[in-house]
């Protein structure tokens, strides 16, 4: 499931836990004491090229599986920028 930044700063210890977890590595609480919430809603989302909006939800559902492995995920971040 891709992580949008407003999940990210209403939950940032299950959050980045997760992400620590996906990539194998072992998580402190002290890698986000610093991460607020307050600027959710404060401002629109920016208008994104609708090219890069589709290479990041592409890479985004690669990523997301359970089943990518280290150079698996690589590769589609490479090949989504055009490597």
């Amino acid at each position: 499931m891709p992580v949008i930044y407003e999940e990210l700063v209403r939950n940032p210890t299950a959050v980045v836990a997760r992400t620590f977890d996906f990539v194998g590595l072992d998580f402190e609480a002290r890698y986000v004491a610093r991460v607020f919430g307050s600027s959710v809603g404060r401002r629109p989302a920016p208008d994104l090229d609708p090219k890069i909006v589709a290479l990041c939800e592409g890479m985004m559902a690669r990523l997301s599986r359970r089943d990518v492995t280290t150079s698996t995920a690589g590769t589609a971040i490479t090949e989504g920028l055009g490597a």
